[in-house]
């Protein structure tokens, strides 16, 4: 497993916007029991997307900025950037499964 990168409100444009390859950003909180379901799903599917979609999650406790410009009401949120531009919000749990099909649709 790659370890997924953390993304603050200082580094989402140079990590997140900049980024040469689709980027998947979870919104997620440490007390949210969903966002500790999906993270691990996160984790590896950006294992086996190496190199065709980066992964990275960002903490909305400890940053808000991103958060409230994308209007991210509830956690966890997934945000699917692709050449700086917002392509997929996906709101709540998803099974891996489902996950997957929403990245390769955007592939």
């Amino acid at each position: 497993m790659r370890m997924l990168k953390e993304i603050t409100d200082i580094s989402f444009k140079d990590e997140v916007l900049n980024s040469k390859i689709p980027f998947l950003l979870l919104f997620k909180s440490q007390w949210c029991p969903n966002c500790k379901r999906l993270m691990p799903i996160v984790d590896e599917l950006s294992s086996e997307y190496k190199d065709k979609i980066d992964m990275g999650i960002y903490d909305v406790v400890n940053n808000r900025n991103i958060a409230v410009d994308y209007a991210v009401l509830t956690v966890p949120t997934v945000l699917v950037f692709k050449a700086a531009k917002l392509m997929e919000q996906l709101n709540g749990f998803m099974s891996k499964d489902g996950l997957k099909a929403k990245i390769d649709n955007l592939l």
